[in-house]
């Protein structure tokens, strides 16, 4: 496991070292996005696919994976919480020739995570912080379209690796493109909300 200072906010990144162990779930998931998507005619070839499911379908040793380094996330982090729940389970398929993921947050959430099961060639993910105080400021363009505030950071991702982050950190994926040469990209993505936090003396305990 390493630890990365991104703006200035903390990103915890882990390796499981038995990523084939999903080509079960990965496969099955991959026939319900076909079925989802048959009839969805207004579908952007541009976007990703994607597809709900329960973490409970995760292999035995995954779930056990994923569970230890939320917990662990969250102890680095220094939360005090009664317990955790992953709220929203999800897969993502990038199969097209010319691909994105815009940039985004989610929402109702406190922290989230990504975990590669296939990558690209030189695959990231970037993520962003906004100056807001700067943004209320000044209104400057910059020469590559760029807000003048934002600062933003490429992470490189591979295979079996998992990104925990604030579920607030601004993040997504450059435009890339697939060939027939290429693996498609295929990503799993959560959500984590806690239990047992705020103060009884503030009245935002929950």
């Amino acid at each position: 496991m390493i630890t990365l200072d991104i703006l200035p906010s903390k990103i915890y990144k882990f390796e499981y070292d038995d990523n084939k162990s999903l080509k079960t779930l990965v496969d099955d998931l991959k026939v319900k996005i076909i079925e989802k998507e048959k009839n969805n005619f207004r579908a952007n070839n541009a976007r990703p696919k994607t597809i709900i499911f329960d973490c409970d379908e995760y292999p035995t040793d995954f779930n056990i994976f994923l569970t230890d380094c939320i917990k662990f996330s969250l102890l680095k982090e220094k939360i005090k919480y009664k317990n955790f729940k992953i709220i929203l389970n999800w897969m993502n398929l990038h199969e097209y020739s010319e691909n994105i993921h815009g940039n985004h947050v989610h929402p109702n959430s406190i922290y989230s995570g990504v975990y590669y099961y296939e990558t690209v060639e030189n695959d990231s993910i970037v993520f962003y912080e906004n100056d807001q105080k700067n943004k209320m400021i000044y209104d400057i363009l910059k020469t590559d379209f760029t807000a003048y505030y934002s600062k933003k950071q490429n992470v490189p991702v591979k295979d079996g690796e998992l990104l925990i982050f604030r579920s607030y950190f601004e993040h997504g994926v450059d435009k890339f493109y697939l060939n027939g040469n290429d693996r498609k990209r295929i990503s799993f993505s959560f959500n984590v909300d806690l239990s047992g936090i705020g103060s009884t003396e503030r009245l935002t305990y929950r």
